[in-house]
């Protein structure tokens, strides 16, 4: 993170961003999901602001001792997961800049409770920061933070109750890692498939006469219950997808150079998310086609498609269609929950077409291996690929 970041932060929150820099902040919002919690910290601390003649007093070292020191004691009672320190400091610093309270940032409405994670782990994230671990096949009861019943667990599905009337959007955020998929049934109705290294940011109960909004970071699938009322929008930052009642796939992995939509039936519109919607401006995809909307030029690239290749992720299975072995690496890493490092440049350029369901890493790493010759180790989940 840089100064000129830190500035962009500042300007952000007090709302004095042009076009361009507003893009800008965008990518790095879209570019990672700690900066996301990070900057909803951030804006929850705004939100409390304490008074100016407490502010004045405020010191951004001082801060941060206090801050670090607070962390220490908690990192003993809990035995949590470290946190970076750097990032800390930098939030310690931000307070400061902003104008927060300290004092605010230590009451219990504001300071979330960080339970221990692993980046294995499926978490669930509520509008208070806190975070809850999903651990897969178990049944339980999802609570707000007043303690009211929002919805169930049933095994690899969060249910949400159906809509009540609300007068103010409530978020929850799912985060799925490497290796591992989850459902989501919002409560419209809507049904929602999450990959591998994937996250949605949701209301756990949409508002009366607003649109419905989810913010996704990576790849989700998506059976929109229909309500001609209250469209359903797909923000991923770069693009957004705009239906009524629909099937859909959507992939924007932060690493992408694109957003890809593929319809699967109904009709869905996709537009630039920093502009205002206009009917007569959106990019409108028929049932079966794929578009490609180009992080860069901002412009979308159409093409007719077996829908199937793309939704085969949904029951579990890795769909490779005419794609050089560059592009499946990123694909195998979330898979399987590994990281690849290819030291065999060749092998990037050559086309892959193959179907894997219940194989191993390994099994697939030898199925390519017999097309195009090359060497690997394994160790500690660390793929190292070499010529042979």
């Amino acid at each position: 993170m840089t100064i000129e970041n830190w500035d962009l932060l500042i300007r952000k929150i007090q709302g004095r961003l042009n076009e361009e820099e507003e893009i800008v902040f965008r990518d790095w919002l879209e570019s990672s999901t700690q900066n996301r919690h990070f900057f909803e910290e951030l804006k929850q601390l705004k939100a409390h602001e304490a008074e100016k003649e407490v502010l004045k007093k405020l010191d951004a070292e001082a801060a941060w001792d206090k801050v670090l020191s607070k962390y220490e004691r908690e990192k003993k009672a809990t035995k949590q997961k470290s946190i970076s320190t750097i990032w800390l400091r930098y939030a310690a610093v931000m307070v400061a800049v902003l104008g927060l309270s300290y004092l605010i940032w230590q009451t219990n409405k504001i300071q979330p409770t960080i339970l221990p994670t692993t980046s294995d782990e499926i978490t669930l994230i509520n509008e208070a920061g806190e975070v809850q671990v999903i651990k897969m096949g178990e049944e339980l009861s999802l609570k707000d933070r007043h303690g009211n019943v929002t919805g169930q667990q049933k095994n690899d599905q969060l249910i949400y109750n159906e809509d009540s009337p609300e007068d103010e959007l409530i978020y929850n955020e799912l985060v799925v890692p490497y290796g591992k998929r989850f459902q989501l049934a919002l409560s419209d109705g809507t049904l929602v498939h999450l990959n591998a290294g994937s996250s949605l940011k949701y209301p756990v109960s949409f508002v009366q006469g607003e649109n419905r909004e989810v913010f996704l970071t990576g790849e989700a699938y998506f059976d929109v219950a229909k309500d001609k009322a209250h469209p359903f929008l797909v923000n991923t930052g770069d693009v957004n997808v705009r239906v009524f009642g629909t099937q859909f796939n959507v992939s924007s992995y932060p690493e992408d150079k694109k957003v890809s939509t593929v319809l699967v039936e109904g009709s869905v519109g996709l537009y630039d998310a920093h502009k205002t919607y206009d009917e007569a401006k959106i990019a409108l995809l028929e049932p079966g086609f794929k578009g490609d909307w180009n992080k860069g030029g901002k412009y979308v690239d159409y093409e007719k498609v077996d829908v199937d290749v793309y939704l085969g992720w949904t029951e579990g299975k890795l769909v490779l269609k005419n794609l050089p072995f560059s592009a499946i690496i990123a694909k195998l890493e979330r898979h399987y929950d590994v990281e690849i490092k290819n030291s065999y440049p060749y092998l990037n350029d050559q086309i892959f077409t193959a179907t894997f369901d219940i194989e191993t890493i390994e099994d697939v790493l030898n199925s390519f291996k017999e097309d195009t010759p090359f060497t690997y180790q394994i160790k500690n989940n660390v793929i190292t690929i070499s010529k042979p």
